[in-house]
């Protein structure tokens, strides 16, 4: 994300809930770090989370066949006609 882009946009306003373990990291990096505003740590905290959601790899999903012999006496011709009664 390229922020130089975004100098001249306007800023929004919102309301959100913190779970407290995550309103906890807040206050506690924001009480090692003075000077650190909390909106310009969560804006931080944020932007990395949406960078390395955006990194993510999944790789594709792919079943492996495998070749596989009937039973003597059961005849595969026998399944098809049942499938066809089916």
């Amino acid at each position: 994300m390229n922020t130089d882009s975004l100098k001249h946009r306007p800023t929004r306003r919102t309301t959100v809930t913190l779970e407290a373990d995550v309103a906890d990291y807040i206050q506690e990096t924001i009480s090692k770090n003075k000077g650190l505003k909390e909106k310009d740590l969560i804006n931080r905290l944020l932007r990395s989370g949406i960078e390395s959601a955006s990194v993510i790899d999944v790789p594709p999903f792919t079943i492996s066949g495998f070749k596989t012999k009937f039973r003597p006496g059961i005849n595969s011709k026998k399944i098809e006609d049942l499938l066809d009664e089916i």
